[in-house]
């Protein structure tokens, strides 16, 4: 499976998260008057403004049209959406999806953008999502560094491996392992859920097996997926936890089915069940 496939489910996760109340710290850069952003769990900032929710997501494997389109085929209604591309000054063309109540957009390589408006043309969206194209971020949104981290377990790059942010890919062996923790009040079998519409909206063949699971000691609900994919068959396995309405949620990805003893690097997360 692909580096750009590989976060299709983390991505399906982050762009349907149901969030608990979090605290806004107002913006002051110049065109952002009145917004403030909400640090949400993992790699995901949320500006608001007025009439304006704005959720940014840092890609981690998918960009593009093609982090847009993986989101629109994993969140609700997202079948209804329509490509559209935004052009934004200077002639930068930002690949979207448009749905009546909000779109999907990619303002730039490292950013994906999930966007409500209450005007019904979405015009305070493209407004910002054009101003991101051309601008970056506004001053006072920011990406947290890579945490080598997951339940409170440090994790660590093997040799001959490569931290590519949160995934850790090991060409020598095939595998990869990748992982997130944020909020999401659905519970870990909407998570798994998740996971399994995110990949069968982008392969036509996926096998999947409910498992127990065990992530850094934590007992969660998982899947065994086999995927049939142009190059051939790869394998995956998710587990979540949840606890206290934030998920934390793990894959190993692979050539060959994936079991104890876990290959590296997944061992650094996955136990026995």
């Amino acid at each position: 499976m692909s580096g750009t496939r590989r976060w299709i489910v983390l991505l399906a996760l982050a762009g349907s998260a149901c969030t608990k109340t979090v605290a806004v710290r107002p913006l002051t850069a110049p065109g952002w008057d009145g917004c403030g952003v909400a640090e949400l769990q993992g790699t995901v900032r949320n500006v608001l403004c007025p009439g304006l929710d704005l959720r940014l997501l840092r890609t981690q494997g998918l960009s593009g049209a093609t982090g847009v389109d993986a989101i629109a085929k994993s969140i609700p209604g997202g079948d209804a959406t329509q490509p559209e591309v935004l052009r934004a000054a200077g002639d930068i063309a930002i690949p979207m999806r448009v749905h009546p109540d909000y779109l999907i957009a990619a303002p730039r390589p490292d950013v994906l953008a999930v966007c409500r408006d209450s005007n019904p043309t979405l015009s305070r969206c493209r407004a910002a999502i054009s101003a991101i194209a051309q601008s970056g971020l506004p001053a006072g949104v920011t990406f947290p560094e890579t945490r080598l981290e997951l339940l409170g377990r440090p994790l660590v790059v093997p040799p001959d491996c490569q931290l590519v942010t949160e995934r850790i890919v090991c060409p020598t062996t095939g595998f990869a392992v990748d992982w997130r923790e944020q909020e999401w009040t659905d519970g870990a079998d909407a998570a798994i859920t998740a996971s399994t519409r995110a990949l069968r909206s982008r392969f036509k063949n996926v096998d999947e097996e409910r498992i127990p699971c065990t992530l850094v000691g934590h007992a969660g609900v998982g899947a065994r997926y086999t995927i049939q994919t142009n190059a051939g068959v790869a394998h995956a396995l998710a587990c979540v936890v949840e606890r206290s309405g934030v998920v934390a949620l793990a894959q190993c990805l692979g050539p060959a089915p994936i079991a104890a003893p876990y290959p590296s690097p997944c061992d650094q997360v996955f136990g026995a069940p």
